[in-house]
């Protein structure tokens, strides 16, 4: 398969039903749908993390949900951290 060719499979390219494939680095948001294909998660586990207080920050343009770049990156860092802090307490305690 070719570096430019679209689809889920390349890594590079985000494609949601009815929508071309776009580059993650040439859109300023995500949609929810796209967020969720891009990270890999399903609908219902980010509305879980939302109610956990660990989802995404999102921001609203008239009745569209959308989720920054940055918003998705700073969340991706923050997961790393909890996660390496999980791992760690766990080493500790054992």
């Amino acid at each position: 398969m070719s570096p430019d060719s679209s689809g889920p499979q390349t890594g590079h390219r985000i494609k949601a039903p009815g929508v071309e494939a776009i580059d993650a680095q040439d859109r300023a948001a995500f949609t929810i749908t796209e967020f969720c294909e891009a990270h890999r998660i399903s609908r219902s586990k980010l509305y879980q993390l939302w109610a956990a207080g660990t989802g995404p920050r999102v921001m609203k343009v008239g009745v569209k949900v959308l989720i920054s770049i940055e918003a998705a990156a700073e969340w991706r860092r923050e997961r790393e951290q909890a996660a390496a802090e999980a791992k760690a307490e766990m080493v500790r305690v054992s």
